[in-house]
């Protein structure tokens, strides 16, 4: 019969480590770290595909290109919050830091929809009803687009490196649309001859305008994105050294795909293009000397790059013929004669505007309502969709209060993005992109309709919300 020592066997289990309770919770934290981590990686890719696939269709500007991207946005918000439900885990941003865009947001779409259902006599209603409801899908599928980008740009070595990426794509597309113009006749993507804006580069967009704003929002991100890069030299030493790095190798690429991007601007033949761009670049320029250390500002470091990147594509531009011809240039020096058009255009808006100040005549409907008020100068064989200044259509459409939402919105965002660079919260590079965008997008929209365009909305929330996240990285992570 065999006689077990209890006592012995007690000792050697107590005898055994244990792994304490902290330590099993830190793995577990990990753990769940690293799943975060894999999620927002791959809705980074997700989200910076959507910005660089939307311009390739037509820029998105077609409702079935609209009623598409929207199912794939609430389809991606849809699986991001349920991951996060499963796992019992939070957004890295919560909510409350976007309070107030979120609220006007919200208040914008509800209008909309009410505009479109129309549910009072004498209360807001919509020339055309569908067309309202299908821009109330199309606003709430930028709300989710914006939530989604700021919580992957919440890590800020993320938020940099979809900068990059935005910035080299968009900058292929100004190749895309340099050789298309050069070998295929201009042809829409090979497969359609173009009707319009057949002797300006314009690439995958239909309109000159639009593409211009597209190109003058990525020329301001990657201007500030080389910025970061720039050499800081102190001797010929330092410059032989920099040369023989790889560093220098990047600067080289990245100023050269920024040149393609000015040549591309001034083959579109937009003179507010060229001008908002322009101005975006100078408030760059500005605001990275601004944020710079005194030892910092000297030399040619902040005026050399873009001036002989400008003056390049000017050069190359002036011997290249066709986009580059002398008639080309004579429409940056003299207004044509749709001047007259233009101002009358925005004459007849302001009276459709007074005629009902309070609720609009319904968004997406300016094409129809317009018919009410459109008499001679305007010419009347053509179809005026819009009113060729987002401010007075949006005023026309929605009210001049609900009208307002939106530039209150943008101009709330930008406020918090340019306080960030005060308080040296996020990446400056990427908060001076989202400034400059806002300025390129905000003076191109008093003349031009671009921010109607799906693709260029995409690229500026997506601006927006990398410099807009920086600020929240340390406040709501």
């Amino acid at each position: 019969m065999t006689v077990v020592d209890y006592s012995r066997t007690k000792s050697s289990q107590a005898a055994v480590p244990r792994r304490p309770a902290k330590s099993r919770m830190s793995v577990s934290r990990n753990r769940m770290h690293i799943r975060s981590q894999r999620l927002h990686v791959v809705y980074a890719y997700c989200l910076t595909g959507i910005v660089l696939l939307a311009p390739l269709p037509l820029a998105s500007n077609r409702p079935v290109l609209w009623m598409f991207w929207a199912a794939v946005l609430f389809l991606l918000a849809a699986v991001y919050l349920g991951v996060h439900l499963a796992r019992r885990t939070r957004p890295p941003v919560a909510l409350r830091a976007m309070a107030l865009p979120a609220v006007l947001s919200g208040s914008f779409v509800a209008y909309v929809t009410l505009q479109g259902v129309a549910p009072f006599a004498d209360g807001p209603a919509s020339a055309s009803p569908g067309a309202t409801l299908m821009a109330a899908l199309r606003w709430s599928s930028y709300a989710v687009f914006f939530y989604l980008l700021v919580q992957v740009a919440a890590h800020k070595r993320t938020a940099r490196k979809m900068g990059w990426a935005i910035f080299a794509g968009g900058a292929l597309y100004a190749v895309l649309a340099l050789t298309l113009f050069r070998f295929a006749n201009n042809d829409l993507l090979l497969i359609a001859s173009r009707d319009v804006y057949a002797d300006d580069v314009t690439g995958p967009f239909i309109n000159r305008n639009a593409f211009a704003t597209f190109l003058g929002m990525i020329a301001v991100l990657g201007l500030s994105l080389i910025q970061r890069r720039r050499p800081r030299l102190s001797g010929v030493h330092d410059a032989f050294a920099w040369a023989a790095s790889e560093h220098s190798l990047r600067f080289v690429v990245s100023a050269a795909l920024l040149a393609f991007v000015f040549l591309a601007l001034i083959g579109t033949g937009s003179r507010m293009g060229l001008i908002a761009t322009l101005c975006g670049c100078a408030l760059v320029l500005f605001l990275a000397r601004r944020s710079d250390a005194p030892a910092h500002r000297s030399r040619l470091q902040i005026a050399t790059v873009p001036f002989f990147v400008l003056v390049g594509a000017m050069v190359l531009v002036s011997s290249a013929g066709g986009a580059g011809s002398i008639e080309q240039f004579d429409r940056f020096l003299f207004v044509a004669s749709d001047g007259v058009d233009r101002l009358a255009l925005y004459r007849q808006t302001m009276e459709l505007i007074a005629s009902q100040p309070l609720w609009g005549h319904g968004f997406d409907a300016y094409e129809i309502a317009f018919q009410t008020v459109r008499k001679p100068p305007v010419d009347p064989d053509l179809s005026w969709d819009h009113a060729h200044s987002l401010y007075l259509e949006l005023w026309a459409e929605a009210g001049l209060i609900a009208g307002s939402l939106p530039f209150l919105i943008c101009a709330v965002l930008l406020v918090r993005v340019m306080r960030s660079l005060n308080s040296g919260a996020g990446s400056r590079s990427l908060a001076i992109a989202a400034t400059s965008a806002g300025l390129v997008a905000g003076l191109h929209s008093t003349v031009d309709f671009s921010l109607e365009i799906e693709a260029n909305v995409f690229l500026f929330l997506a601006i927006l919300s990398l410099g807009f996240s920086g600020l929240l990285d340390n406040q709501d992570s």
